[in-house]
């Protein structure tokens, strides 16, 4: 009878069948694992994209038509409000001068220009025309 002996080809041919096996189905594991989280993440993507579109969408409508809503109806009273504010900051006074003042003071301006040096004489005949307009 033959003494028993061990098969080492056999053995290291067994030995690198379960390494590659391990690693083929390691890979097999890490791909089938991937496409699971792909499709799990892509999904769970998919599922809040379309809660918030379903939530945000009418709440961003509304919010727009009321942000349109404030601003036309800010431009619509705008110019009554600029007429308060002009009302309030620029109060007319109480007693307004003659017309021939105003007449005064452009003819003093007239007869500034008219002249050989016109700076030099405006403020003069605008002080005359203030005087006469006082004097009135």
């Amino acid at each position: 009878m033959p003494v028993a002996r061990f098969r080492a080809p056999v053995v290291d041919a067994d030995f690198r069948v379960a390494c590659f096996a391990t690693v083929f189905f390691a890979a097999l594991f890490v791909v089938f694992l991937t496409a699971v989280f792909a499709v799990a993440f892509s999904a769970a993507f998919f599922a809040v994209f379309v809660t918030v579109f379903l939530v945000a969408f009418p709440a961003a409508a509304f919010g727009a038509a009321f942000l349109a809503a404030v601003f036309f109806t800010a431009a619509f009273f705008v110019g009554e409000v600029f007429a308060v504010l002009a009302a309030v900051l620029f109060a007319l006074p109480r007693f307004f001068p003659p017309p021939s003042c105003l007449l005064t003071v452009a003819q003093a301006m007239r007869s500034a220009v008219a002249s050989l040096r016109p700076r030099a004489f405006s403020l003069s005949s605008m002080c005359s025309a203030v005087r006469f307009c006082l004097s009135v």
